[in-house]
């Protein structure tokens, strides 16, 4: 909520219903942008946004860095892939995956593997 706010008082004209995660392992925050909004539309606020993540953090918990836009190859998931479309084989998946991605998505993929 805080860096929804921290948008609007800044007056950021894209989007600010973020979807925001923490991993619980290490405390990495990501924002996800939504859907058709690109991450560069944000990147005048990557330090507002930090700052107001911050305040909402006790004292010794505010080592946060500033927000940086996240490299930009894709990483994609797809759920239910029906498994007799493929071995249970990496390069089976592979080439199941990048044919149907490419044809139905105009996506060339350059690897794929099972989820564990």
């Amino acid at each position: 909520m805080a860096i929804t706010k921290q948008l609007q008082k800044c007056r950021c004209s894209a989007p600010t219903n973020l979807q925001i995660q923490i991993n619980p392992t290490n405390g990495t925050v990501s924002l996800t942008t939504a859907h058709g909004t690109k991450a560069t539309e944000y990147m005048n606020y990557l330090e507002p946004m930090t700052t107001a993540l911050s305040a909402t953090l006790p004292e010794a918990a505010r080592d946060y860095k500033e927000f940086k836009r996240a490299p930009t190859d894709t990483q994609v998931v797809i759920h239910r892939i029906s498994l007799e479309a493929t071995s249970n084989k990496e390069d089976s998946l592979y080439t199941v995956m990048k044919e149907s991605l490419f044809l139905g998505q105009q996506v060339n993929i350059s690897s794929a593997r099972f989820l564990q």
